[in-house]
C-alpha cells in the first residue's frame, strides 16, 4: 500500500481566445450589403436578408447565385474587401492554475501453494482540490482525466498451461472541458469496465497454441455532457476473438 501526494504547478489545460487568422473579410452584421438587406427585411430574418442579397447583388463581388427545385434562391455570399474581419473563438493550450493531487494505491499478488493458481489485484484512489461544477456555465478550470481505477486478475500456470482472466475498470473521468462546439461544456466518460482472457498452451517445447478474447461480455462504452442525460458518444465494439500459434526455431 502506498500514499502519494503530487503538487502541480502550471497544469497545461487550455483555454479559448479571440483572434481574426488571416484576416478574412465577413459578409455578416455590419457588412455593406447585410446592412442594406437588413433594412428591407423583418428584423433579423435571415432566410429574407439572404435572399434579399442574392437576387438584388447576384454578379456582385462576393456574390454568385443560384435556385433550388423550388425556385428559392440559393448561392455563395463571400466576404470582400471593406467588409468587417471575422473572429474567431480558437481553443488552445495554456499553462493555468497550480493544483493538488492525492490518493492511496493498493496491489496484491497471491499464489496459492504449488497448484499453479493464483491472484492478483491492484488499484488506485485518487482524489484533487479542483473539481468541475456542472451548475456554472463559465469557463472553468479542472484536472482532466482523473480517476480511480482497479484490475482484478486471476491466473493458473502450471503444466504447460497458462490461463488468464482479468476485470479491468476505471470510474467516471472529465475527459475535456470543451464539447464539440468549442463552449466551456464538460464532456464525461462513464465508469467502465470489461473482462479479457486468454489461454496457451505449450504442445512441445517450440510449439504453443493460444486463444483470446477481448471485452467478453460485450460492454459499451458512453460520454455525456453536463447530465448523464445528454449523451454525446455511444460506442458498443463486441467481443473480439483470437487465435494463435507460435513455433520457435
Amino acid at each position: 500500500m502506498g500514499y502519494f501526494r503530487k503538487d502541480i504547478d502550471n497544469y497545461v489545460g487550455v483555454t479559448v481566445v479571440q483572434a481574426q487568422p488571416f484576416n478574412l473579410p465577413h459578409p455578416g452584421p455590419g457588412a455593406g450589403y447585410f446592412d442594406e438587406a437588413q433594412a428591407n427585411c423583418p428584423a433579423n430574418d435571415l432566410t429574407c436578408i439572404r435572399d434579399f442579397i442574392l437576387i438584388n447583388h447576384d454578379g456582385d463581388p462576393g456574390v454568385v447565385r443560384g435556385a433550388d427545385a423550388n425556385g428559392h434562391a440559393t448561392g455563395v455570399i463571400s466576404g470582400v474587401t471593406g467588409d468587417p474581419i471575422a473572429t474567431f473563438d480558437i481553443t488552445v493550450p495554456a499553462n493555468q492554475r497550480s493544483a493538488e493531487v492525492d490518493g492511496f494505491e493498493f496491489a496484491v499478488q497471491q499464489m496459492f501453494g504449488g497448484s499453479g493458481f493464483g491472484v492478483a489485484l491492484n488499484a488506485t484512489l485518487v482524489d484533487s482540490d479542483l473539481s468541475y461544477k456542472n451548475d456554472s456555465l463559465a469557463d472553468q478550470f479542472a484536472i482532466e482525466g482523473l480517476s480511480d481505477s482497479a484490475n482484478f486478475i486471476a491466473f493458473f500456470e502450471k503444466s504447460g498451461w497458462s490461463v488468464r482472466a482479468a476485470y479491468n475498470w476505471r470510474d467516471e473521468f472529465l475527459a475535456g472541458r470543451f464539447d464539440d462546439t468549442g463552449s466551456p461544456n464538460p464532456v464525461y466518460v462513464e465508469a467502465y469496465g470489461q473482462i479479457d482472457a486468454n489461454a496457451s498452451y505449450d504442445l512441445t517445447d517450440n510449439f504453443t497454441i493460444s486463444a483470446e478474447v477481448i471485452n467478453l461480455t460485450n460492454e459499451t462504452q458512453r460520454v455525456h455532457g453536463r447530465n448523464e442525460h445528454q449523451a454525446l458518444f455511444v460506442t458498443q465494439t463486441g467481443p473480439r476473438y483470437m487465435l494463435g500459434a507460435r513455433y520457435k526455431f
